[in-house]
C-alpha cells in the first residue's frame, strides 16, 4: 500500500512503513544530517532508527519514545538505540544539543535521564505531568522552557542538572517534589508559585548559587535536607504559617546572614543550620520544645543566644564549633529538663562528659544565664576556664559538688537564696573570684568548698551555716588573701559554728557582724563595742562612729 505519507516532502530523508491510519518512521537515509524533524503526523519510530548520525545537532519529535503515550519504551534514547535510560549516554550522539517535543503526550519517568549533551529542551503546550527523574543528569542543559499546562513534576526531575541557571514553574504546580532540583549546582534563581504548599526533602538541595528564595504562604513544612549546602543563599522568606523545619534543612548554608524563623515552629531538628558560619542573629520562638543534634554545629558567627524556657530537651552539640559565641541564655544544662544523665554544661557544645567541657566549651563564651532550672549538677561547669559570669535562677536549690570547679575566669557568682548547701569542692580553683555573698537558706560549707580562691577577698557568710567544712577556706596563698569576713549573726553565734582545719583564711580575717541598727558604744565611746556593717540599698557598710 502506497500511503500519502510518501509524497510529503518533510519524510523523505527517512526509511518508513505506513497505513491509512499509521507512518512508521525506521531509518533515516542521510546519516549525516544535523538537524531531525520529525513531523507531527508519524504515530511510531522503530528502535535505533536515528543511530549513527554522529553528526546530529538537533532534533524535533511528536512525542518522546517509540510512540504516544507509550507505557514502556517511552525514553529519549529508544530512537537511537538505547535499551533503557541507563544507556543514554552510550547511544545519544554526544553532538546533540538541542531536542525539541512537538505533542502533548506525558514526560514519562527517567525520559531524559543521562542526556549529558543536551544544552536545550523545549516542551509543547498541552503536556500535564513531568515524571521522576525525566530529566536527572542531562548535566549540559542550560535551557528548559515547561509549558503552562504542566500541573505536577515528579521526583527528581532536574536531579543533577547543575548547568541550568534560571527555570521557569508553571503557576499550577503545587507540589515541589523530593530532590526537585538537587545538586542544580549553577541555578540562580527560582520562583515557587504562590499555589505550592509542599516543597520535598533535598528539593533544592546543592543548589550553591542560589542566592534567594521566597516560600510561598501556603508552605507549612520545610522538609529534611531541603535547601542542604545552598551556600551562596544568604536570605530566604518563610511564611508565617510555617509549621516545622526539617533535619539538615539549611545545614551547610554558609552564607546565610540571618533568618526569622516563625513562632508556631515547635521543633529545630538535628543539623537544621549547621554549617551556616556567616548566621550573626537567631530568635528562638517561645513554642519551640526540641533543639536536636549539632542543630546550630559551626554557626561561628553566633555571639549570643538565647535558648527558650519552652525547650524541654538540647541534643548533643547542638552548639557546637560556635567559637565566637560570648552569650547564652538557656533554662537548664545538658541534654534535657530536669535530666539525670548528661547534665554537665559542656554537653550541648560536643563534650561527652564534664572531664572535657575545657575543651569542647568556646573560649570565648563569657556569660551563662540559666533561666529555669531548679539544680546544677555535680562537676556541671568543671574546667570552664573562659567563664567569667554565671547567673542563676532563684528556683535552683541545689548545686553539686565541684560544680564549678576550676572556672578560673569566674568572678562573679551569685547563690540563689533556696540553696541548702555548698556542697565539696564547689568553686575549688576558682582563682579570679573576688566576693562571694551566702544566702541565708546554706547551713553547711562542705570541705574545699573555695579551696584555692585565690583572689577571694571578702564574702559575707549567713547566720544560719552550722558546718564549715576541712579546707574549705584553704585560699593556697601565703597573705590569706581574704581580707573580711561579713558575717550576718553575733559573735556568740560565730563561735557555735564548727569550723574544720586548714582554714586559716577565715580566722585570720577580719569579722564584722552584722547590726541593722547602730551598734552600741565601746567603754571608751570613740568607737562601738565591735566591728559591724549593714547594708544600704543592698550595698554592705560598715558601721563608723562618728565623733
Amino acid at each position: 500500500y502506497t500511503a500519502k505519507w510518501e509524497i510529503v516532502p518533510e519524510m523523505a530523508n527517512f526509511n518508513f512503513n505506513s497505513t491509512t491510519t499509521d507512518c512508521i518512521i525506521t531509518g533515516i537515509i542521510d546519516k549525516t544530517s544535523t538537524k531531525i524533524i520529525v513531523p507531527y503526523y508519524v504515530t511510531s519510530i522503530s528502535k535505533g532508527a536515528f543511530g549513527g548520525c554522529d553528526n546530529l545537532k538537533s532534533i524535533t519529535l511528536p512525542f518522546v519514545g517509540e510512540m504516544k503515550n507509550a507505557r514502556e519504551n517511552n525514553f529519549f534514547g529508544y530512537v537511537f538505540g538505547a535499551d533503557s535510560s541507563e544507556s543514554h549516554s552510550k547511544y545519544v550522539p554526544s553532538s546533540l544539543e538541542t531536542a525539541v517535543i512537538t505533542g502533548e503526550s506525558n514526560i514519562g519517568n527517567n525520559a531524559f535521564k543521562f542526556c549529558d549533551s543536551l544544552i536545550n529542551i523545549i516542551l509543547s503546550d498541552g503536556i500535564k505531568s513531568i515524571g521522576e527523574y525525566s530529566f536527572s543528569c542531562c548535566r549540559s542543559l542550560v535551557h528548559i522552557k515547561i509549558p503552562d499546562s504542566v500541573t505536577s513534576i515528579g521526583y527528581g526531575a532536574f536531579n543533577e542538572c547543575n548547568s541550568i541557571t534560571d527555570i521557569n514553574i508553571p503557576e499550577k504546580i503545587s507540589k515541589f517534589s523530593p530532590f526537585l532540583f538537587n545538586n542544580c549546582s549553577k541555578l540562580t534563581r527560582i520562583m515557587i508559585p504562590e499555589g505550592v504548599t509542599s516543597i520535598g526533602d533535598y528539593a533544592f538541595s546543592g543548589c550553591s548559587s542560589l542566592t534567594h528564595v521566597k516560600i510561598p504562604n501556603g508552605v507549612t513544612n520545610i522538609c529534611t535536607s531541603t535547601f542542604l549546602k545552598c551556600s551562596s543563599l544568604t536570605s530566604i522568606t518563610i511564611p508565617k504559617g510555617l509549621k516545622s523545619i526539617g533535619g539538615y534543612a539549611f545545614s551547610g548554608c554558609s552564607s546565610l546572614e540571618e533568618i526569622k524563623i516563625p513562632d508556631d515552629v515547635t521543633s529545630i531538628e538535628k543539623f537544621t543550620f549547621s554549617g551556616c558560619k556567616n548566621l550573626t542573629n537567631i530568635t528562638i520562638p517561645e513554642r519551640v520544645t526540641l533543639i536536636g543534634e549539632c542543630a546550630f554545629s559551626g554557626c561561628s558567627s553566633l555571639t549570643s543566644i538565647t535558648i527558650p524556657n519552652g525547650v524541654k530537651s538540647i541534643g548533643n552539640s547542638a552548639f557546637s564549633k560556635c567559637d565566637n559565641l560570648t552569650s547564652i541564655a538557656l533554662p537548664f544544662l545538658g541534654a534535657t529538663k530536669d535530666g539525670v544523665e548528661n547534665t554537665h554544661f559542656g554537653f550541648i557544645f560536643g563534650a561527652v562528659s564534664s572531664n572535657y567541657n575545657d575543651q569542647y566549651v568556646p573560649k570565648s563564651l563569657k556569660e551563662v544565664i540559666i533561666t529555669a532550672s531548679t539544680g546544677i549538677g555535680e562537676f556541671a561547669f568543671l574546667n570552664c576556664g573562659g567563664l567569667v559570669s554565671v547567673i542563676m535562677p532563684d528556683s535552683v536549690t541545689s548545686i553539686g559538688a565541684c560544680a564549678f570547679k576550676s572556672c578560673h575566669s569566674l568572678v562573679n557568682v551569685k547563690i540563689p537564696d533556696g540553696v541548702i548547701s555548698i556542697e565539696r569542692e564547689t568553686f575549688h580553683s576558682c582563682s579570679e573570684l573576688i566576693n562571694v555573698t551566702i544566702p541565708n537558706s546554706v547551713t553547711s560549707i562542705d570541705d574545699y568548698a573555695f579551696w584555692n580562691c585565690e583572689s577571694l577577698t571578702n564574702i559575707v557568710i549567713p547566720k544560719s551555716v552550722t558546718t564549715i567544712g576541712r579546707s574549705a577556706f584553704n585560699l593556697n596563698t601565703v597573705d590569706h588573701s581574704l581580707k573580711e569576713i561579713y558575717y550576718k549573726g553575733t559573735a556568740e553565734d560565730w563561735e557555735k559554728i564548727s569550723i574544720g582545719s586548714y582554714n586559716d583564711a577565715i580566722t585570720s580575717a577580719v569579722r564584722y557582724y552584722y547590726s541593722g541598727t547602730e551598734p552600741k558604744s565601746g567603754s571608751d565611746e570613740t568607737g562601738y563595742d565591735g566591728k559591724y556593717w549593714h547594708y544600704i540599698n543592698g550595698e554592705i557598710i560598715i558601721w563608723v562612729k562618728e565623733n
